[in-house]
């Protein structure tokens, strides 16, 4: 009876051990499978958000003045913005030839524009003439897996066939030029919202009208540099006349040489004044010619340009 009893003890010892190699052996494979999961996981989920999210060419500097190939139009990029949420894009475009004033109309003949993204997805756009020389681009149908905006210009004067394609740098040959926008955070206003055409002209008269400002604030800057610059001038020439007859022999021509230097820089600070002086009249000029257009627009009597739209 006690062997009976000890060969169910050895047994259940048995069983209890295979049990727990059991157990070990599933706990340890439940192990193995997960951190493989794991290792699967950071191999191919995560580079997928990692991957590149612009395009391999560089964005198109923001206020800065580019040749529409070999035509004599200029354009440069001054402000882009996107609603995420909406999923558009709103860029202002400033226009001129070579020779730039406030009366000079640029039209559709004159400049035409396309728009890609890359992915490539489905946009509609609307060119919308905001003064003589400025234009508000409203591209809608663009979502948040865009990596890049390409921005196509042309000489309007062209055919289609020298057409510029997204990827590409501008051509002189053909008179274009493109324009890049990469995706940024930092453009994204999701309290964007689209205006009257009007709206879009006089803000962007204001822009105008703030940048010749600025530049009358530069100028005035200069101007005062140039005028310390000839007080200094005139206290050093006053103290080489105070000591002149302490000079004998060779300093005597140096002090001379040191006069004339100073008299010379005196002479040309006062043409650079007058130079900027004929500047800032210049500026408040336009300013002038700015209001007086943007009044215009606001009471009906300068008809805006038909807006521009695919």
């Amino acid at each position: 009876m006690s062997r009976g009893k000890e060969r169910k003890s050895f047994q259940s010892r048995l069983d209890d051990l295979h049990y727990d190699l059991t157990h070990q052996y599933r706990t340890n494979l439940k192990r193995i499978t997960i951190a493989f999961i794991g290792v699967l996981f950071v191999s191919f989920v995560i580079p997928v958000f990692l991957v590149q999210r612009t395009s391999s060419v560089a964005d198109t500097r923001i206020n800065t003045w580019y040749n529409l190939g070999t035509s004599n139009i200029q354009v440069r990029l001054k402000n882009r913005e996107y609603n995420a949420k909406e999923h558009f894009m709103i860029m202002q475009f400033e226009v001129k030839n070579e020779m730039p004033d406030v009366t000079n109309l640029v039209t559709d003949k004159d400049i035409d524009f396309g728009f890609a993204t890359e992915p490539k997805q489905r946009l509609a756009m609307s060119i919308v003439p905001t003064s003589n020389h400025t234009f508000t681009a409203v591209v809608r149908g663009i979502n948040s897996r865009y990596h890049a905006i390409f921005v196509n210009l042309r000489d309007g004067s062209l055919g289609q066939d020298n057409a510029l394609q997204s990827g590409t740098a501008s051509s002189s040959e053909d008179s274009t030029m493109q324009f890049v926008v990469n995706r940024n955070d930092k453009i994204i206003n999701n309290n964007l919202k689209f205006k009257s055409q009007q709206t879009y002209a006089v803000e962007a008269i204001d822009n105008l009208i703030t940048e010749k400002k600025n530049s009358i604030k530069n100028a005035n800057g200069r101007i005062q540099k140039l005028q310390d610059l000839i007080k200094n001038d005139q206290t050093d020439l006053a103290t080489l006349e105070k000591n002149a007859d302490d000079f004998v022999g060779g300093k005597q021509v140096d002090n001379k040489q040191t006069k004339d230097q100073l008299l010379s820089e005196i002479v040309d600070a006062k043409t650079q004044i007058n130079d900027e002086n004929k500047k800032i009249d210049s500026f408040n000029k336009q300013i002038d010619d700015y209001k007086n257009q943007q009044n215009g627009i606001k009471n009906g009597s300068i008809k805006l340009q038909k807006v521009w739209s695919n």
